[in-house]
C-alpha cells in the first residue's frame, strides 16, 4: 500500500531525491536496476511486456534476488542486506 505519492515525498525531503547507489546484489546498485528497467521500457510494446522482460532478466542474471510476492500493480523482490525492490507491472504501479 502506498501512503504518499512520490511528488508529495519529494516536497518533504530536503535536497534532491535520488535513486540509491546502495548495492542490491554484489556489484549492482538499485540505480543500475532502475536504468536497466527504463531501457527495457523504451523498446517494449507495453508495461506488461517490460515487466515480464525485466523480471525474467533479474531473476536469471542476479541469482541472489528472490521473488517475494505480487500486489495489484507491483511485485516485490528481496535483495541482499534485507533490501526490497518493487517493480511496476502496470500503469498504476508506475504512477
Amino acid at each position: 500500500m502506498q501512503e504518499i505519492s512520490l511528488e508529495q515525498l519529494k516536497k518533504l525531503l530536503p535536497g534532491k531525491l535520488q535513486e540509491s547507489d546502495n548495492e542490491v546484489v554484489d556489484g549492482v546498485s538499485f540505480k543500475n536496476l532502475c536504468d536497466e528497467y527504463r531501457k527495457i521500457q523504451v523498446w517494449s510494446v507495453s508495461i506488461k511486456h517490460a515487466y515480464d522482460t525485466f523480471v525474467s532478466k533479474i531473476l536469471s542474471k542476479y541469482e541472489p534476488i528472490k521473488f517475494v510476492g505480487d500486489g495489484s500493480s507491483r511485485s516485490a523482490f528481496a535483495c541482499i542486506g534485507g533490501k526490497c525492490i518493487k517493480v511496476a507491472k502496470s500503469q498504476a504501479g508506475v504512477a
